[in-house]
């Protein structure tokens, strides 16, 4: 047995597994269909954001930016969207969704040169990138909010969409999995994130450019960004600029539970996708069970800690099996 290889993904499932079990036991109602989709259609966004913060964490990066620039993103689209009025040829879904792509690649690309052109590390300029959009907004928008009535009628029919009774949201939320699962794990751009995470000295020696991927990923990460913040608009149907305060600390989360080294090298976008269900459905699971939501942060932060001090053992016990060949000694003798 302990020569099999289990990975922690079947781990963490068996968990959620568990947890539905029990939750289904005390409310009926938490294993319903209605229930699962509005679990899924409401941490879409966490969710989309989790995918490229998984490339960043796999470099050995961090990005405290994330819950300011979709602040950003949402308020930037939502203003336009209320002053363009029912302008059909501006005010439409493809120009609003090429804005907020935009918009985010712009702000990712500003963390990609400061970390990737400037070598400033990555908590240090994710956190002043943060604190600088923070206050732009406030000072944009005044903290006044576009309310639903505001914005135009196919932004609030978006947000009613299914298809085959599944919300939009959550489709373009899968289809982003499927397409960066294929990414991360076959193409060359996938395999030159993990070797930058996991050896640095060993990418740069094998040819990789260190400097130009590091400044895609974190464009990359500001176009799901901008993704994700047009998702939001959708589900939310107005525009709060004083939203996504510790929203990093939500995307950074569902990463680690879900098997992404902190340390990089190492992390799968179907791990990250499992540690987005996980925490949806505890926290689905609290709010049914009427347990008060600060508890959730409580939560949250003990399975952080298991997470990571599992990871931890799980390592130390593999660096306990490997056995040193002394070369030198080999060729004596």
């Amino acid at each position: 047995m302990k020569k099999i290889n289990i990975p922690k993904e079947v781990y963490l499932i068996i968990v959620i597994i568990v947890i539905v079990l029990l939750l289904s036991i005390r409310n009926s109602a938490f294993y319903g269909f209605d229930n699962i989709m509005g679990i899924l259609k409401n941490n879409s966004v966490v969710g989309i954001c989790a995918i490229g913060m998984t490339y960043i964490i796999i470099t050995g990066g961090i990005d405290v930016s994330v819950g300011a620039f979709v602040a950003a993103i949402c308020s930037l689209t939502g203003y336009y969207m209320m002053w363009l009025g029912k302008n059909v040829y501006l005010n439409n879904i493809f120009v609003v969704i090429s804005i907020c792509i935009i918009s985010g690649a712009i702000l990712g690309g500003l963390n990609g040169l400061l970390i990737g052109q400037l070598k400033i590390p990555p908590i240090v300029a994710t956190l002043a990138t943060y604190s600088i959009v923070r206050g732009s907004i406030y000072i944009f928008t005044k903290g006044n909010w576009v309310t639903t009535d505001k914005l135009p009628s196919w932004l609030l029919n978006l947000g009613d969409w299914k298809i085959f009774n599944i919300p939009v949201q959550i489709l373009i939320f899968l289809l982003l999995v499927l397409l960066n699962w294929v990414i991360l794990k076959y193409s060359v751009f996938g395999r030159s994130v993990y070797a930058i995470g996991g050896n640095s000295v060993s990418a740069t020696r094998v040819g990789i450019n260190q400097k130009k991927t590091l400044i895609f990923v974190y464009i990359y990460m500001g176009i799901l960004i901008g993704i994700a913040a047009f998702v939001h608009t959708s589900i939310i149907k107005q525009v709060d600029p004083n939203s996504f305060l510790n929203f990093e600390l939500q995307v950074i989360g569902v990463v680690i539970v879900g098997g992404t080294v902190i340390s990089g090298g190492r992390g799968s976008i179907f791990g990250t996708l499992i540690g987005v269900i996980l925490l949806g459905v505890i926290r689905n699971g609290m709010v049914l069970a009427y347990i008060p939501s600060f508890w959730y942060d409580i939560v949250t932060g003990s399975i952080l800690i298991f997470a990571v001090s599992f990871d931890i053992i799980l390592r130390n016990r593999a660096k306990s099996n490997l056995k040193k060949i002394n070369i030198r000694e080999l060729e004596k003798n």
